[in-house]
């Protein structure tokens, strides 16, 4: 009986992901619109926790990039309840890391959360799930806060 590795498996991932060469070619083709020159060495296996009392994180990848906009990755091999949850705790741990005590709420960066999965999180059959915060009254309002989180499938069929 033999076992297959694969990109899924934690070492693996990790392993890929802390060659700063290929985890900028990730996030390049991920989001091709913006332009990385070049990011920061991939820190591996983050964690933060705040205080002994408080949830603590683990992120897969965490790097940045020239302008400072902070890219997070995770690899998420089973479907658990809470995935939109865990996104929104991933995103306000990541803004904490930014805000230094002192600094003005308009110096945080962009962020990408970015989950890659190899089921459906959704249900709707797509490759990708892209979310952001935009008023529900006039969709082509956005909030602009620099939050953004994408969901990549395996599975997907449609675009």
């Amino acid at each position: 009986m033999t076992s297959e590795i694969s990109i899924q498996d934690d070492f693996v991932f990790g392993s890929v992901m802390s060659n700063k060469r290929l985890c900028q070619r990730l996030i390049q083709l991920i989001l091709p619109e913006l332009k990385i020159d070049r990011i920061e060495f991939p820190t591996v296996q983050k964690a933060v926790q705040e205080t002994q009392f408080s949830h603590g994180v683990r992120f897969d990848v965490y790097t940045k990039d020239q302008d400072g906009v902070i890219y997070e990755i995770d690899m998420q091999v089973r479907h658990t309840r809470g995935i939109p949850q865990r996104v929104r705790y991933y995103q306000g741990r990541i803004d904490s890391e930014m805000l230094k005590r002192g600094q003005q709420y308009v110096t945080l960066r962009q962020a990408y959360v970015i989950f890659i999965c190899p089921f459906d999180p959704f249900g709707l059959g797509l490759h990708r799930y892209d979310f952001a915060n935009y008023c529900q009254q006039d969709q082509t309002l956005a909030l602009g806060g620099g939050r953004t989180a994408i969901f990549l499938n395996t599975k997907g069929v449609g675009d």
